[in-house]
């Protein structure tokens, strides 16, 4: 028996070709092996309940290109490159940059009554396509002072970029910040409002982001805006849960945001609480919670790691993919 957590640690670290041999032999009761390989292997696309066909050929596109990605492993450029071709032979077109084909699709979709976001997250391409948004004002305390932020519970989508695909569900983009309020995806949240999972890791984790994307002092890659929002998360979050979850996500590769982020905030706590460069196992970890806590509130207040820009300041707009 394979378990949800493996699947998920798996399908973050992006190692879909490791995690089908893993189902193969070790997915005794068939839970995920059989729909892994119709996927993957077989190619089966996704049926989607829609009377539209080019909406579904472009759906199919970016079906095509995850698995040429994440299974295939075709290098990064190839794969857009691919991308592009297929979805300019889907829309008939010849232009061939993703920004002008994406606000060609942005607009079929709107016309075909969905809200549609493009672009890339965590460098990968991977649209948000959903039919309702419904708003909520919520007061957020954080650790460094209270924040008032619009909710924009999401609902009902079609696609919900790569890593809901490539996991079949089982962890995904949880929503995402905006200047003008946070993005949630209500379905992955419906079950757990009053817990932990939304107060602090969707709602503190968001709340945080908004605030330093605003801030014009610091510089501030995917990775360390990642970096800082989970800081905010291990300050505020009441058990080990969570600390448990990024140590076994960790991975020091600098094409993952969110692993990359979780392996500095233990390489920094390690220093801190241990005085050694990276302590892994678990079990030294159990009884230190108020030192995660403590030491992750000053690292967040003495923004580790950040650098000065020297510049204008302005963070790019950014989307995350949270790990609920």
């Amino acid at each position: 028996m394979v378990e949800k957590k493996t699947v998920q640690t798996y399908c973050v670290k992006n190692e879909i070709p490791e995690l089908i041999s893993l189902l193969k032999n070790e997915d005794s009761e068939d839970i995920y092996y059989s729909r892994y390989k119709k996927r993957f292997i077989d190619r089966e696309k996704m049926q989607y309940d829609i009377n539209n066909p080019l909406l579904v050929a472009i759906l199919h596109e970016y079906e095509e290109y995850y698995i040429s990605v994440f299974y295939d492993r075709v290098p990064l450029k190839k794969a857009n490159k691919n991308l592009k071709l297929g979805l300019c032979k889907t829309l008939k077109t010849h232009k061939l940059t993703m920004l002008f084909l994406e606000k060609h699709i942005k607009k079929v979709f709107e016309e075909a009554g969905y809200h549609f976001l493009g672009h890339t997250t965590s460098g990968y391409y991977g649209p948000y396509i959903w039919t309702k948004t419904e708003e909520v004002k919520y007061s957020i305390e954080l650790p460094n002072g209270k924040v008032d932020l619009p909710v924009l519970f999401m609902y009902d989508f079609l696609m919900n970029s790569w890593l809901e695909y490539v996991s079949f569900g089982e962890i995904g983009t949880g929503g995402w910040s905006k200047e003008e309020g946070l993005y949630c995806i209500y379905d992955r949240y419906k079950d757990v409002i009053e817990e932990p999972k939304f107060k602090v890791s969707y709602l503190i984790h968001e709340a945080q982001h908004n605030i330093d994307m605003k801030n014009k002092k610091y510089n501030m890659s995917a990775s360390l805006l990642e970096y800082r929002a989970k800081l905010a998360e291990l300050t505020n979050y009441p058990n080990m849960e969570l600390f448990q979850n990024f140590l076994t996500r960790a991975k020091n590769d600098k094409k993952l945001s969110h692993p990359l982020a979780e392996y500095w905030v233990i390489s920094d706590l390690s220093k801190l609480i241990f005085n050694e460069e990276y302590v892994n196992d678990i079990k030294q970890w159990e009884s230190k919670l108020n030192d995660i806590q403590t030491n992750s509130s000053e690292l967040l207040f003495n923004y580790n790691r950040c650098k000065k820009n020297v510049l204008t300041g302005t963070i790019s707009y950014y989307l995350k993919a949270l790990f609920a």
